[in-house]
């Protein structure tokens, strides 16, 4: 029975050795690939609020634009063509 169990033991793949990137030694959460994969997303977050923000001050700007042509004699003309 014990010869059984060494030789399974010898078939089992070897743990891989530690990696120096972990700060706490062993498997941690936060290695360096999760960081830079969190980075990699705070970053599309960030250039995505920012392009909202662009988008939304366009849109403001065409509003107000297509407001903003109306003068006041239109709406004098308007209201004597109705009369």
């Amino acid at each position: 029975m014990n010869d059984n169990w060494d030789e399974r033991r010898k078939n089992q793949p070897q743990p891989q050795p530690k990696n120096d990137n972990d700060k706490n030694g062993g498997d941690s959460l936060y290695n360096l690939d999760t960081m830079k994969k969190d980075y990699r997303l705070k970053k599309q977050r960030i250039h995505a609020g920012l392009w909202t923000k662009e988008i939304e001050k366009q849109q403001e700007a065409a509003m107000n634009a297509t407001l903003g042509d109306s003068s006041p004699d239109d709406i004098d003309r308007l209201l004597d063509s109705c009369s």
